[in-house]
């Protein structure tokens, strides 16, 4: 399961979601964070900046965040770059990541860059390509607090932080140069004491308080689609051992793995001179696929394309490229190229049909 936290500046992830964040991280959860601006010169000195990245990287080190994002706009500056650029660069990043639960700013934050990182992520956020299951606001103190004027924060969710309250304080430590003396709202006691209130409030010592925009449950086949998608990972492939969904590799250098594939059980691949499996490849199991084959002598680079399908034991020989969104039948022989939007099947292969119109949607629905 993958997060994602978009923070309009650095430390708005750990003043909202600090606790939440080395919680989910101690869970098992991919976390990623998005900084969208940066500080710049002369409003900024060169030192400062310089020290800004480094307590960027401690912090998110002490959360046990696994990406960290930037876009870097301006400070204080983002209602002067066009809309339509800032929702396009968040959405890229959305596409990129692919995040079950993504945390934003709150819509009444009295920083206007807060309010507007609101509104170009609920636009990134829509659930046309990419479905996020969850979608939460969250409070950042001398911000959230100073703009109940605009929207008073309604807190409905809560996160038990009583085990990670430590790593927050650790993590917000590292942001020297924003910490102040309480009774500053950024100071550690305030901080402290705000995360003693939400807990007061669901019975536990520390919590971080969120604000439910929008939580999507699918059912039927896009659900299971979209939950396979969220939690593939590349597979560890040592040489000539079985990976954990056990399929084999031989000189797993050749092997270039796109995201999202799904190759199945007993399958063997000969990378010896070059595979590629893009994207979104579906590989049934007891499958075999030669870069060399030691029967004729002969190499060559294989190349599987985006989103093709290629049934159980199917044996796919030296120099072959299957085409995208291809399907290959069970137990074929395939000694040569197969075009896109075909179905191929047979001792040796033949190409049967192309696919129709509505077959390809279909397919490509499937993936996006």
């Amino acid at each position: 399961m993958r997060v994602m936290i978009i923070a309009p500046h650095p430390d708005d992830e750990v003043l909202g979601c600090g606790g939440t964040i080395a919680r989910l991280s101690q869970e098992g959860y991919e976390i990623h964070v998005l900084i969208v601006t940066t500080a710049y010169t002369p409003d900024w000195s060169e030192e400062f900046i310089k020290n800004r990245d480094d307590e960027i990287k401690k912090a998110h080190r002490i959360l046990g965040v696994k990406k960290t994002h930037f876009l870097n706009y301006p400070t204080v500056k983002l209602d002067i770059i066009p809309r339509k650029e800032l929702n396009e660069k968040i959405t890229q990043i959305v596409h990129q990541v692919k995040p079950d639960i993504v945390f934003i700013p709150h819509i009444g934050d009295l920083h206007h860059d807060h309010r507007i990182i609101f509104e170009s992520s609920l636009v990134a956020l829509r659930p046309i390509k990419h479905t996020v299951a969850k979608i939460l606001s969250y409070e950042v103190l001398s911000e959230t607090e100073w703009g109940y004027e605009f929207s008073v924060f309604k807190p409905n969710i809560y996160y038990d932080i009583t085990e990670t309250f430590e790593k927050k304080l650790e993590a917000m430590i590292t942001y020297m140069s924003e910490l102040r003396e309480f009774p500053h709202p950024r100071s550690i006691d305030a901080i402290e004491a705000l995360a003693k209130k939400r807990g007061s409030e669901i019975g536990v010592k520390y919590a971080e308080a969120f604000h439910l925009i929008r939580e999507i449950i699918l059912q039927g086949d896009q659900a299971m689609a979209n939950k396979r998608f969220r939690e593939w990972d590349y597979p560890k492939i040592e040489h000539g051992k079985l990976t954990k969904w056990n399929w084999m590799v031989q000189y797993p250098e050749g092997l270039k793995l796109g995201k999202y594939t799904d190759i199945g059980a007993f399958t063997y691949i000969n990378a010896k001179y070059g595979v590629i499996i893009e994207d979104y490849v579906q590989i049934g199991s007891h499958c075999s696929i030669y870069s060399e084959s030691t029967i004729d002598g002969k190499k060559g680079q294989v190349i599987i394309k985006r989103n093709a399908r290629i049934g159980s034991h199917s044996v796919i020989m030296p120099g072959v490229t299957i085409g995208e969104n291809a399907i290959v039948g069970a137990f074929s022989f395939v000694n040569k190229d197969i075009p896109d939007n075909t179905v191929a099947f047979g001792i040796p292969v033949k190409i049967i049909r192309k696919l129709t119109e509505g077959e390809i949607k279909k397919l490509l629905e499937e993936i996006e």
